[in-house]
């Protein structure tokens, strides 16, 4: 009976140090690095946010794929998961599919981003898009 509690307790320790060392999972970045904090969020929930030091944000979708945007004159940190894709501020050359969203790149004065557009310049209602496409 004592010789079954040791190797227990044994397989104990030793499984207690596996599974954390792997290189890929939705555990952070994977480099060690952890989170200041989390977005709050009351109603949304196919994303989270999470900040880290040095102002890099880590976007986690519902469907698991991962963005984490890079401060300005900020590279991207080593050891990092490869499944996430780096995304470099400023945000810039984006192709807008989601028409809804225009207003909001509008109201942002960020028009100026936007390179392609799934509507014409002819076919926008909201006139600031119509002349900056």
């Amino acid at each position: 009976m004592k010789r079954f509690f040791a190797v227990f307790l044994g397989l104990c320790v030793v499984l207690s140090f596996t599974g954390c060392g792997g290189t890929e999972g939705n555990d952070g970045l994977g480099n060690g690095w952890v989170p200041e904090r989390t977005m709050d969020l009351r109603y949304a929930t196919q994303f989270q946010v999470e900040y880290y030091t040095g102002g890099y944000k880590l976007i986690t979708l519902g469907d698991g794929s991962r963005f984490l945007v890079i401060p300005k004159g900020c590279e991207r940190p080593k050891r990092i998961h490869r499944d996430i894709v780096s995304l470099y501020q400023p945000i810039e050359n984006i192709y807008l599919a989601a028409t809804a969203a225009m207003c909001l790149f509008d109201g942002m004065d960020r028009l100026d981003a936007i390179r392609l557009s799934s509507l014409k310049e002819e076919d926008w209602y909201i006139e600031n898009a119509r002349t900056a496409m």
